[in-house]
């Protein structure tokens, strides 16, 4: 992957991106899977969604920086909704933020 930038000066792209975790929004979910993405070294977190219709091709965008090194990120319906929750570890901080997955198309992120 490229174009992803660190927050501390390293060897560029190193420590970014970190790991990719596919996954379905819904428990139910079926067809391409979502891609959550560790920002590592940049501080941030990215969705990969899939396009419809288009096979292999997904859009990106950043889901949240959390000040820190991201760590690893736990994808689980926690509280039983059906809707896929997101535990985000700030290995700097020694924080876990965490989100969730909205009903609405037109925002398909939404923080808790």
């Amino acid at each position: 992957a490229s174009g992803f930038k660190t927050k501390f000066s390293i060897t560029p792209g190193a420590a970014s991106p970190g790991f990719a975790y596919g996954f379905y929004p819904r428990t139910n979910g079926e067809g391409p899977k979502h891609i959550l993405l560790e920002g590592d070294g940049s501080h941030q977190v990215y969705l990969l969604s899939p396009v419809q219709d288009k096979r292999l091709a997904y859009e990106i965008s950043m889901v949240t920086d959390i000040g820190g090194t991201v760590g690893a990120l736990l994808i689980r319906d926690l509280d039983g909704d059906g809707i896929m929750d997101v535990l985000v570890a700030n290995n700097d901080d020694n924080e876990i933020i965490s989100f969730t997955f909205a009903e609405d198309e037109q925002s398909p992120i939404q923080y808790v």
